[in-house]
């Protein structure tokens, strides 16, 4: 990631075995600051648990992904988190990323996301995390155009090129 031609942060992701991934995440001046492992069960969807931890290897939080539909949505719970649980839903098209391949995450088909929600540990509903998207796609069925319509009413509109 780049800010103002600085370099604000850097990722190195790698294959730790044929069940696990890691991503390792450091600043500016090249110091570690986090790491992410990736665990996987051989479903078609992807990540089982995601692990986020310091660069001291504490745990920070933890996600379990259930997988309950062809299009991969998912229910999450998570562990040492300001979140208790939450859900993704995504439709049918192409994904606005689907030329995306990664040995790292491993997800499947690429869909859209048409709800997201998460709830924090009290039960409430996260407003600011959570949104509603509304897509227009082209004749190849890949989105042009996205309003993502959060909780919190705060509204954000991507538009999409392929070349």
């Amino acid at each position: 990631l780049y800010l103002k031609d600085e370099i604000a942060f850097m990722n190195k992701s790698y294959l730790v075995n044929q069940n696990q991934s890691r991503s390792d995440f450091y600043d500016y001046i090249n110091e570690s600051y986090n790491y992410r492992i990736f665990e996987f069960d051989g479903n078609e969807c992807g990540v089982e648990f995601l692990e986020y931890y310091n660069s001291e290897g504490i745990i920070l939080e933890r996600i379990h992904y259930t997988y309950n539909s062809e299009n991969c949505s998912y229910e999450a719970t998570f562990e040492y988190s300001d979140f208790s649980n939450g859900h993704r839903i995504y439709d049918d098209k192409n994904g606005h990323d689907a030329s995306t391949v990664s040995e790292i995450i491993r997800r499947g088909e690429h869909h859209n996301t048409i709800e997201n929600r998460l709830w924090s540990t009290n039960n409430d509903v996260s407003p600011n995390y959570s949104y509603n998207s509304v897509y227009e796609y082209n004749e190849e069925d890949y989105p042009v155009m996205e309003t993502r319509t959060y909780l919190n009413e705060s509204v954000f509109v991507y538009t999409y090129e392929y070349y």
